[in-house]
């Protein structure tokens, strides 16, 4: 993943915008609940990955009969959605994204498994890092009560049921994040707050990536 640039005077132009954070997880791991949160305390804009009109057309490659290849390019396409609209914001706000490039990343590297370099593919293909990454760490029987809770019929995939898979998934996303955050036993607010001392300090320290660099950033 790309990384950071620490602030100094040279830099003022791409230092004048606001902090992008993702809040990464596994399904069922409270990332929408504390990403609103934080959008709501630290007056920042919050963004759903993917977005309209992406989420349309989501439960297609959600299918068990998609192929893991297609599923992972539609989902970097959403990656490319979600980057424009918060490079854009950010120069008037700071964004909490909803699930962003980890997420991708650690589902369709256990999807595609080791035949196929999924990591590798997004890394070459995918929008700029988040200024900071975020992972909620919680046990899967949390997650997966979590997501009987809220699923009647439906769900977005039988992915967010497979414990197994969820599992691995968790553990590619510990590897890739910035922070891991536990949020298991737990309440909402205790880590809610744990993730804004770790925004505040990224803000403070102006330890933002340079988005000047990439020529289809929205000028």
């Amino acid at each position: 993943m790309l990384k950071g640039t620490l602030y100094s005077d040279k830099q003022n132009n791409y230092m004048k915008r606001h902090p992008i954070i993702a809040i990464e997880g596994i399904d069922g791991s409270g990332k929408t609940t504390i990403a609103k949160i934080l959008s709501k305390e630290l007056g920042m804009l919050y963004l759903k990955t993917p977005d309209k009109p992406f989420s349309f057309i989501r439960k297609y490659f959600d299918q068990k009969s998609t192929d893991a290849r297609a599923r992972m390019h539609f989902y970097i396409g959403c990656l490319w959605d979600a980057y424009l609209k918060a490079a854009r914001e950010s120069n008037y706000q700071g964004v909490i994204l909803d699930r962003y490039i980890l997420s991708t990343a650690a589902y369709h590297s256990v999807l595609c498994g080791k035949s196929y370099d999924a990591k590798k593919i997004i890394e070459l293909t995918s929008p700029p890092s988040a200024d900071l990454n975020i992972f909620l760490k919680t046990d899967i029987y949390t997650s997966q009560k979590r997501i009987l809770e809220r699923c009647t019929e439906n769900c977005d995939s039988a992915l967010e049921k497979d414990i197994k898979f969820q599992e691995k998934v968790s553990a590619v996303l510990e590897q890739l994040a910035d922070i891991t955050i536990s949020n298991e036993n737990r309440e909402i607010s205790d880590t809610a707050g744990e993730c804004k001392y770790f925004i505040n300090e990224l803000i403070r320290d102006h330890n933002y990536k340079n988005y000047e660099k990439f020529e289809y950033y929205e000028k």
